[in-house]
């Protein structure tokens, strides 16, 4: 589970990495398809785990079924505050990509006209989201995605090939014919 659910965080870091480089550059036509592609893949990895792997750990942990977990001295209320934390941050990901993407259609509609300052602003905005997501994603890694193997023993490879699944569900207007 971590390798999957860590191995995509990295790829969605590398298209940050492009989406910080089009910035840089101030290419309003590159920043606007790599701020959607960025805000695409987060969302299918964000999905993944408001789907299956958050609600799995917490169903595990509500059962209170004994398995290796208990062993980890994992308090319940600790782990359900920890994805509740993760929940907001995903939120503010989501809502402020967002409001980025409609701010780059904008100045789309006005054929890039004047877009050097507001590029300045996106670019500190997603700067301030990269420092927040740096340390969101330490806390999945270290924490959420390093134990859940041991909330889920039984059902591991099931939740591995739903949530390999919601990864790969790239929206058609991503595809070579969408």
């Amino acid at each position: 589970m971590k390798d999957l659910l860590s191995s995509d965080h990295v790829e969605i870091d590398s298209i940050l990495d492009e989406l910080l480089a089009a910035l840089e550059k101030d290419d309003a036509a590159e920043v606007f398809q790599k701020l959607d592609f960025f805000w695409a893949r987060l969302a299918m990895h964000i999905r993944a785990e408001h789907l299956h792997l958050f609600p799995s750990i917490l169903e595990a942990v509500q059962k209170g079924e004994p398995n290796e977990a208990n062993d980890l001295n994992v308090s319940a209320k600790f782990l359900r505050d920890t994805l509740e934390q993760l929940k907001n941050d995903h939120n503010f990901f989501m809502r402020e990509l967002g409001e980025s993407v409609k701010q780059m259609l904008a100045m789309r509609e006005d054929n890039w006209r004047d877009e050097s300052d507001k590029l300045k602003v996106l670019r500190a905005k997603i700067n301030v989201l990269r420092v927040r997501l740096e340390r969101h994603n330490e806390l999945e890694e270290n924490y959420i995605y390093s134990r859940a193997e041991a909330f889920l023993p039984a059902d591991v490879q099931r939740l591995r090939s739903k949530i390999q699944k919601e990864l790969e569900n790239l929206p058609s207007r991503f595809s070579k014919s969408g």
